[in-house]
């Protein structure tokens, strides 16, 4: 049943948030980083993570507007277009406060928190915690996990 869930919107239909819709088709699907600078790409994978994943995260990174990023650290309060990215080595208390930030009516509307997954059971228990606590929409991919921040935006959770 997941994996037919996951087939079905692996190109977008069926999604029926316009939001998640243009994420699937301008970030998760091309092959290639699509437009604008590349510093993210080159971070994560200088951070050890695969070129793939590398790639949909800096498409999603241009095509939402985001200016900034940070990798496995809690940000200054009151950045703007923010996206936080926590890798498998991520310490749980930098974490813990990322998923504060998301969750925060205080911060900024674009923030997004990128969970990226690590193998194993405990994995998919925190993952399936950080859904269940988080307000708004999320959406997984095989790799990784997006929170994203926007009061507008319903709860749901997509496998993409």
């Amino acid at each position: 049943m997941k994996w037919e869930q996951r087939l079905r919107h692996s190109r977008g239909y069926g999604v029926h948030s316009p939001f998640l819709y243009g994420v699937v088709r301008q970030a998760m699907m091309p092959r290639r980083v699509v437009g604008g600078p590349t510093q993210l790409h080159s971070d994560l994978q200088a951070a050890g993570i695969d070129k793939r994943t590398a790639t949909r995260l800096q498409n999603y990174l241009y095509h939402v507007g985001l200016s900034e990023w940070s990798i496995n650290q809690v940000p200054p309060f009151g950045a703007e277009d923010m996206l936080m990215i926590a890798t498998p080595d991520c310490p749980a208390d930098v974490l813990k406060q990322m998923m504060s930030i998301v969750g925060s009516e205080e911060h900024n509307t674009k923030a997004t928190l990128c969970v990226i997954h690590r193998r194993g059971k405990t994995s998919k228990r925190l993952r399936r915690r950080l859904v269940a606590e988080h307000k708004g929409m999320s959406a997984e991919k095989r790799r990784f996990t997006l929170l994203f921040f926007n009061p507008a935006l319903p709860k749901q959770h997509i496998i993409i």
